[in-house]
């Protein structure tokens, strides 16, 4: 990605659609981005791109670099503080989880245990260079059309 994209990508926002009183405010409209931590910005660029692929582009401020991947963007920024590691922070969408999982390995990524399988996904977790637990997901099967979220989903939505 060229400077001139990335900054592009920096820059795309959408302001949700609000009326004069607000009522009708919400970020459905707006882009959602990943951002992860790193307590070493260069450590974990080597690692995107040596392990992952990825290619970094400078992002809006100094120590923040933007990732592109199948249409969705993430960024790593340098921060003194550290992930946790124990939640998944991001997910990777995959059609074949062994091969992404065995070239991964064959990059020198170790995952964090055996992939895990339910009746829809199966799924794999491993670490970056700064702790942040990410995960290659493959999707066996998605529920029907006209599935309705849990009220816990949807509790305070409306």
């Amino acid at each position: 990605m060229r400077l001139d994209d990335a900054m592009a990508v920096a820059k795309e926002q959408i302001s949700p659609g609000t009326g004069e009183d607000d009522a009708g405010f919400s970020l459905s409209e707006c882009r959602a981005v990943a951002t992860l931590p790193a307590t070493d910005i260069e450590r974990a660029c080597r690692f995107y791109a040596e392990k992952l692929g990825l290619t970094a582009t400078p992002g809006a401020a100094p120590g923040h670099y933007l990732y592109r991947c199948g249409g969705a963007t993430f960024a790593l920024y340098e921060t003194p503080g550290r992930a946790s590691g124990t939640h998944n922070q991001m997910a990777f969408s995959v059609s074949d989880l062994e091969t992404v999982v065995r070239q991964l390995k064959a990059r020198g990524v170790f995952f964090t245990g055996d992939i895990a399988e339910d009746e829809r996904t199966r799924t794999a977790w491993f670490k970056d260079s700064e702790g942040n637990l990410l995960m290659v997901r493959e999707i066996l099967a998605c529920p029907a059309p006209n599935w309705v979220a849990p009220a816990s989903l949807t509790a305070g939505s409306g």
